[in-house]
């Protein structure tokens, strides 16, 4: 084992072991994200997690990525603003001693980009891009996930990027909302259902808060059901996201003949078909992109 890569989110943490070459060798995961853990009790945490490894590699490189490095987490790693390079990242690696330990752990810092009103950051997906980063340095990407993240790579800097608040609003819709009490949120995917709805959005996503009551209306009207009416709402959102988010890169870059997604394989799989649907081509790669991200953010060139 040669490091333990930690991917360190709100809701949960993941830990890799990792070798020479980059292969992970295990991997393990707890509920013990940077919002549930009380106390400020990050060493304990990670220490239940993987407190074996620890042990067994007493000066072994540890680093991580996310909101571990949020004035919420173990200690900030200010953003770093555009262009953000991986030099830039590693440079800013924000170091943090154990107290119970010789380890130190290796923050990397997000990105912030813009000013004022129309400022706009990343915190852990700038880990997973360079993770997934051609060896040209250009690419456009989508990261589907609680913050959607549309985000433009040039000469091997993120160089603009924007979010949208799609995953967070349809957990709010299908858990608190008046929407939530009639859809059927744990109802398989309907395709046709999400399709109908991401091409209703495509074509106006400008008119999405109408469009998600209607949503809602129909369901009260019987003019569909509740089980359909969930994969609508995902149709509804994600078809109103790809309109934006295509719109603001072809602002920003002109015509692009594909995009990378960076996700899990259902999110991936949803932003694929609507993505397709609106013309755009794209590549799937997973979410576990940190791994290697870290590994060539902290890996300084020969």
């Amino acid at each position: 084992m040669k490091r333990i890569a930690l991917d360190w989110g709100s809701s949960r943490l993941r830990a890799y072991a990792v070798d020479g070459p980059g292969n992970v060798l295990d991997t393990r995961q707890a509920e013990a994200g940077v919002f549930t853990i009380r106390g400020h009790a990050f060493e304990l945490a990670l220490r239940e997690l993987i407190g074996d490894w620890l042990d067994a590699h007493p000066h072994i490189e540890i680093c991580a990525a996310g909101m571990i490095g949020s004035a919420n987490g173990w200690r900030e790693a200010p953003y770093v603003a555009t262009p953000a390079s991986s030099h830039a990242l590693r440079e800013s690696v924000v170091q943090i001693p154990f107290k119970k330990s010789q380890h130190v752990l290796k923050v990397i810092p997000g990105v912030r980009h813009g000013a004022g009103a129309s400022v706009d950051v990343m915190r852990g997906e700038e880990t997973q891009i360079f993770g997934v980063l051609p060896a040209s340095g250009d690419g456009v990407f989508c990261l589907p996930g609680t913050h959607c993240k549309w985000v433009i790579v040039r000469e091997g800097a993120i160089v603009d990027f924007r979010t949208h608040y799609t995953g967070e609003l349809y957990q709010w819709l299908a858990s608190q909302s008046s929407v939530s009490k009639v859809i059927e949120a744990s109802a398989p995917f309907d395709a046709q259902a999400f399709d109908e709805a991401a091409a209703q959005a495509a074509q106006n996503p400008s008119d999405l808060l109408h469009q998600l009551f209607a949503l809602r209306a129909s369901v009260v009207a019987r003019e569909r059901s509740g089980a359909q009416a969930a994969s609508a709402a995902q149709g509804l959102l994600i078809g109103s996201d790809v309109a934006n988010g295509g719109q603001y890169l072809r602002r920003k870059i002109g015509t692009f003949s594909q995009l990378s997604l960076v996700g899990s394989s259902v999110l991936n799989a949803h932003y694929a078909r609507a993505l397709a649907a609106q013309g755009i081509a794209s590549v799937e790669h997973n979410a576990d992109a940190t791994v290697n991200g870290l590994s060539r953010i902290l890996s300084k060139p020969a």
